[in-house]
């Protein structure tokens, strides 16, 4: 699967969301250098944090997208 952009360049582009468990709390990001929030174990995550979350996720995602359709 992939974007098609003239011609039979192909590509496909995909993330990663690690969930990290430590002692006390546990962190969300796309990389243990990439922590986009981190939370105690008796907190849940808002709305907003979520929305935030995915937004994040969504940012990298485009991005890469991005410089996968300039290298086309």
């Amino acid at each position: 699967m992939g974007f098609k952009r003239a011609g039979i360049k192909a590509f496909n582009s995909y993330g990663n969301l690690f969930v990290y468990f430590n002692d006390y709390n546990y962190t969300l990001g796309s990389s243990p250098e990439h922590i986009w929030i981190t939370k105690l174990y008796d907190q849940m995550l808002s709305m907003d944090e979520i929305n935030m979350i995915a937004a994040k996720f969504r940012d990298e995602i485009l991005e890469r997208i991005n410089i996968q359709l300039e290298d086309l």
